[in-house]
């Protein structure tokens, strides 16, 4: 479907998708015009339909792109994480995480947009898109929840009681962050100073509570 877009060179190729990820970062899929699309990117309507048919396998490209993108780069960052501690290794990746998204305001806002609104005619594209977008188990196993030393922790808590504590906090703090990123004002979110989380104050709040004095 998509193999003449890809034949294209690599410049012409980043024009269409960033011309792409403006519009549908911006006006969302339902709004999104394809014309603008294809005028920012400096090619024919028919061009654009030559190359994905239509604007929703245009849509689910440039989906399926910003998602393994922005995984891709995010892990980078966190395999470079050196502290052994589970909670200064959460803080940094937290950090990372937000630092990306304040990176990529247009690629995140159709992450979560497909998410919260899918379009009409995606429901077999929602497990697809869903194995990138949730964390990988193995991942989170590999570079944070073995570093969480049982040793540490004060009698009586357990090993799942400080994992179940840690990440219904922070369920809480991305749900808010989530609604704080939703209200948009042009290309960056409104409020990004307030989206910021205080997580060194958050996690050592964690850390203390459930480590040993």
């Amino acid at each position: 479907m998509t193999s003449k877009f890809l034949n294209l060179d690599d410049k012409k190729q980043k024009l269409i998708l960033d011309a792409a990820i403006k519009e549908f970062g911006n006006e969302g899929y339902e709004k999104a015009s394809t014309d603008t699309i294809a005028n920012s990117a400096g090619i024919s309507k028919g061009s654009l339909f030559n190359y994905f048919t239509n604007k929703l396998n245009l849509y689910l490209y440039v989906l399926e792109h910003v998602i393994v993108a922005i995984n891709n780069e995010v892990l980078e960052e966190i395999s470079k994480i050196d502290d052994q501690d589970f909670y200064d290794r959460l803080k940094k990746i937290s950090l990372i995480k937000h630092k990306s998204f304040m990176k990529y305001p247009l690629e995140n806002r159709i992450i979560q947009s497909f998410f919260i609104s899918p379009p009409k005619s995606t429901d077999e594209s929602l497990d697809k898109f869903k194995k990138y977008y949730e964390p990988d188990p193995q991942i989170i196993k590999d570079y944070l929840i073995k570093y969480l030393d049982e040793s540490k922790l004060r009698d009586g808590i357990t090993k799942e009681d400080a994992l179940f504590i840690t990440y219904t906090l922070f369920e809480g703090l991305i749900k808010r962050q989530t609604e704080l990123n939703s209200i948009t004002s042009g290309n960056k979110p409104l409020g990004a100073d307030e989206a910021i989380v205080d997580f060194d104050k958050y996690i050592e709040v964690l850390k203390y509570g459930v480590y040993k004095e």
